[in-house]
């Protein structure tokens, strides 16, 4: 098999982003077709789960996980199903791309839970990202057109806020088990959650159209494939840069929401918008500046 260039790994990351940057506006046409958002999470982890277990047996053998390692995958997992169902109700309730913005606040959050279980310093210049991350979210939330549903904008928060989580604290299995075996057990767990959620329920809400039927599908196989995109870019682009052009994600979303679905911000909320992605990008771009 031919070695993977850094140029081909940056494409992957683009296609990476543009994956992940599609799904919340497939969701919306999901929705809009008669589904709901555990049906739509429950199609994504299973698929994920399905496809991540024979890529991980042909890179790694089997997964054999020690019962400390089992536990902590089954926390992990079940932060990452809290987190996704609140991302796709929050998708449900306000505009894709307000959601977005709100929800990419988590690199953020990220510095600041990292301060606060391995007591790394907050630097003056994530201090800034963070106070500006909010700002602008608060400007993009406040200067809507209409009054936008607040348990949307805390869904949002709370996807950001778990995604923070879900990073920090999976650092250790993925040391263990790999990028891969780390994104199957959490895709794995979520499928079983949403699973028995379903189950419980007795309401699998499948699409009454064909539009939906894009929205479900090509919503979970759009997540799936920006998963492996991201994790096999890897192999040729170093994290941080991997991590830098992903964060072309929301500018992507919102374009796509606009597209897809006709979604436009005003301009105090695309200020506001571009506030987040400044401060989102700030932390990144100060540490590739050459030391002068």
């Amino acid at each position: 098999m031919p070695r993977l260039t850094h140029r081909t790994g940056l494409v992957l990351v683009v296609l990476s982003a543009f994956g992940f940057a599609a799904s919340p506006s497939l969701a919306r046409l999901a929705y809009e077709g008669g589904s709901d958002p555990a049906t739509a999470a429950l199609f994504r982890f299973a698929l994920g789960a399905a496809v991540l277990y024979p890529t991980y047996r042909l890179r790694r053998g089997r997964l054999v996980l020690s019962r400390r390692l089992a536990l902590i995958g089954l926390g992990i997992g079940l932060v990452y199903a809290v987190e996704s169902i609140a991302y796709l109700f929050a998708v449900r309730l306000i505009p894709v791309s307000i959601t977005v913005l709100v929800f990419f606040t988590f690199p953020v959050l990220v510095a600041l839970l990292v301060r606060l279980v391995d007591k790394v310093p907050v630097t003056p210049v994530k201090t800034v990202s963070l106070v500006a991350a909010f700002a602008g979210i608060a400007l993009t939330t406040g200067a809507a057109p209409q009054a936008l549903d607040p348990l949307g904008i805390g869904l949002a928060l709370l996807a950001a806020a778990g995604t923070a989580v879900f990073i920090v604290l999976g650092g250790k299995l993925t040391r263990e088990v790999g990028s891969i075996g780390f994104a199957l057990i959490a895709f794995a767990v979520a499928a079983i959650v949403f699973g028995a959620w379903i189950i419980v329920a007795g309401a699998l809400n499948l699409p009454e159209t064909t539009l939906g039927w894009v929205g479900l599908v090509g919503g979970a196989a759009s997540f799936v494939v920006s998963v492996l995109c991201f994790f096999t870019a890897l192999k040729a682009v170093e994290t941080v840069s991997a991590t830098l052009v992903a964060n072309l994600e929301p500018i992507l979303a919102i374009a796509i929401a606009y597209l897809v679905l006709g979604e436009v911000l005003t301009v105090p909320q695309l200020i506001g918008g571009a506030i987040v992605i400044g401060a989102i990008l700030l932390p990144s771009l100060a540490g590739r500046r050459p030391a002068g």
